[in-house]
């Protein structure tokens, strides 16, 4: 429910830019004047104000500037506001020249009128978001620092400070490169490096570690992690870059480290064009096409456009996963499910003599594998 304040939000937000249209308008003259202004100029000033209110009201209403929150203000609304401001000012000067002439009006006044303008409608709108993000660093529940000055820390900053539901107060940057020592980004600053993690948690009395390096080796995540294990906070992490679909980092995106975090490594070149040809039409049988390398496998292979993709695997349930999977991103697939054992002998030479696939990719296998040395059979 709409609180009478939010109700009437675009009315208020208008009459409030039109009161700061008039405020810079007059300072304008006051500045032209050295903060001593007279007649026939007052006169001038306000002989002229409807003019200039009127024009940078509808120069600023096509920018849709007086719409939007201005808690998410960006460097977007900025340049929207710089461009409105710098159009109004020539607009003005021809409307001012058209209905009242040029007697008694400074020509200086415009470009002080623009400065002005771009200074009182841009500050307006940070400081709301400065005071709003300010406010909610001090309803946070957590110091947190990131680990990971660069973009992806950069992202997950903007998004702490515009997600009011995130539980994260962010009081710093760790990072290990020599130039960002000091410097600020976001508005956070960098406290220093790895080595110093000890210090700086606590320091800053800091409950939680975000670590924000989806393109680091997989080495320098366990390092770090072993560190923060040590200080005893939580921590977390941001996956691989490879594994983030579009490239671009949320906070939606940061989970607890798993085992695949501390396996990373450059990237292999597969050439997909060879293996197109000699997948595409072909009938193809995966082993464990239910596990997590088989069924990523599946879904590789389907890209390719095989003649027939069978799959096989011990757990209906793995099976079924992958099954809805390839019915809802590869619809003219034909493909089999089929639940088996690869130790069932008459099983698998049933399903070998039904479908005499061309090639076979065996991913049947244990994952845990110091369990199942425990309890053979």
């Amino acid at each position: 429910m709409q609180t009478p304040l939010l109700k009437y939000r675009h009315p208020i937000i208008v009459l409030s830019q039109l009161f700061l249209f008039a405020l810079t308008y007059y300072f304008s003259f006051l500045l032209r004047f050295d903060f001593n202004l007279h007649e026939p100029f007052t006169h001038s000033f306000l002989k002229t104000l409807p003019v200039v209110v009127s024009v940078k009201l509808l120069v600023f209403s096509y920018f849709r500037l007086f719409r939007g929150w201005w808690r998410y203000v960006g460097m977007s609304d900025l340049l929207d506001i710089i461009k409105a401001a710098a159009i109004s000012a020539p607009l003005v000067y021809l409307g001012v020249y058209l209905a009242h002439g040029m007697l008694f009006f400074p020509r200086s006044v415009c470009v002080i009128d623009l400065t002005l303008t771009i200074c009182a409608i841009g500050g307006i709108r940070f400081a709301v978001r400065a005071y709003t993000e300010s406010a909610r660093v001090h309803l946070a529940d957590a110091n947190t620092l990131i680990i990971g000055a660069g973009s992806a820390g950069s992202a997950i900053i903007r998004e702490l400070r515009g997600n009011g539901k995130v539980k994260y107060d962010p009081v710093g940057f760790i990072d290990d490169d020599p130039t960002k020592q000091g410097m600020k980004l976001q508005g956070v600053k960098v406290l220093g490096t790895s080595e110093h993690l000890p210090r700086i948690i606590k320091e800053n009395d800091v409950a939680h570690i975000l670590i924000a390096m989806p393109s680091a080796a997989g080495k320098q995540i366990q390092r770090i992690i072993d560190k923060c294990r040590a200080c005893k906070v939580d921590f977390k992490t941001l996956p691989a870059y490879g594994d983030i679909i579009n490239g671009s980092v949320s906070v939606g995106h940061i989970r607890n480290v798993r085992v695949e975090d501390l396996l990373r490594r450059a990237p292999v070149q597969m050439d997909l064009g060879r293996i197109r040809e000699k997948l595409q039409g072909k009938v193809v049988l995966i082993t464990g096409a239910g596990g997590s390398i088989g069924s990523e496998l599946a879904r590789q292979v389907a890209n390719v456009e095989p003649g027939e993709l069978v799959l096989f695997d011990q757990s209906e349930n793995d099976l079924h996963k992958i099954d809805i999977d390839l019915a809802e991103n590869f619809p003219r697939l034909d493909y089999a499910a089929l639940v088996g054992d690869i130790l069932d002998r008459d099983r698998l030479s049933d399903v070998m003599a039904r479908h005499r696939p061309h090639f076979v990719f065996h991913a049947a296998a244990y994952k845990h594998v110091p369990m199942m040395e425990k309890n053979c059979f």
